[in-house]
């Protein structure tokens, strides 16, 4: 966009910054829970998509009882908060649960160890962390292939759910759209939910390589320093 509105000078790109030294050192995934917990940690946002993660979940393994859907939100739209909370109770599914809390650092580490499969629906991201933080843990992810995501998808080492539903990006209240978001379709996300749940130890086997596809390289790490 920079080049094609004629700036000049030279322009280049870089990841945001973010550690993952304490979710590399913390023992890898060994085995799933006799209760396989799906999880979202994401605010409560129309981005974040958790309104058709609890449809897709419920679709998938509403009252199943070796499973459940574990969603805690750190803040975020109070409609779309109310919208989740709505979707739970019309699912009448007692494996679905939603809460509200903030965590310091490693408290936040030992609730996502609790974690077996991290959902990310999300319809858009600059680079989406916690489905790298799962990845770190050795934990499996399911994925959405937009946006900040999409490198993520392309590693071959997560469940990829396909997004090309186009909606129209709205920011803090704006009534005037800002491009396009990218939403999945509900079957498939269930879908994807499903397989995880039924092909746990091959996905669990993936997730232990995504930890090395996931740590910095000595080049990568010498780059950032020199810039």
């Amino acid at each position: 966009i920079y080049i094609k509105s004629g700036v000049q000078i030279p322009i280049f790109e870089i990841p945001l910054g973010v550690d993952l030294q304490k979710f590399l050192k913390t023992p890898l995934k060994k085995e799933r829970n006799p209760v396989m917990v799906f999880a979202n940690f994401s605010s409560a946002l129309d981005r974040k998509n958790q309104l058709l993660l609890v449809q897709a979940f419920a679709k998938a393994l509403g009252n199943v009882e070796d499973a459940v859907l574990q969603i805690n939100s750190r803040g975020g739209d109070e409609e779309i908060r109310d919208e989740i909370i709505n979707e739970i109770i019309r699912s009448n599914c007692s494996n679905i649960r939603f809460t509200e809390f903030k965590l310091r650092k490693d408290a936040y580490i030992k609730l996502f160890q609790s974690v077996d499969c991290y959902v990310s629906l999300s319809k858009g991201e600059g680079f989406s962390i916690q489905p790298r933080e799962a990845m770190a843990l050795g934990i499996p992810a399911i994925v959405t292939d937009n946006t900040g995501q999409t490198t993520i998808c392309k590693s071959n080492l997560v469940k990829t759910v396909k997004s090309a539903i186009l909606e129209p990006a709205r920011y803090f209240g704006s009534p005037i759209p800002c491009g396009y978001r990218f939403n999945c379709d509900l079957d498939e996300a269930a879908a994807a939910i499903k397989d995880v749940y039924e092909n746990y130890g091959q996905y669990l086997q993936n997730a232990a390589q995504a930890r090395t596809w996931l740590k910095p390289t000595t080049s990568q790490i010498e780059n950032c320093a020199a810039i």
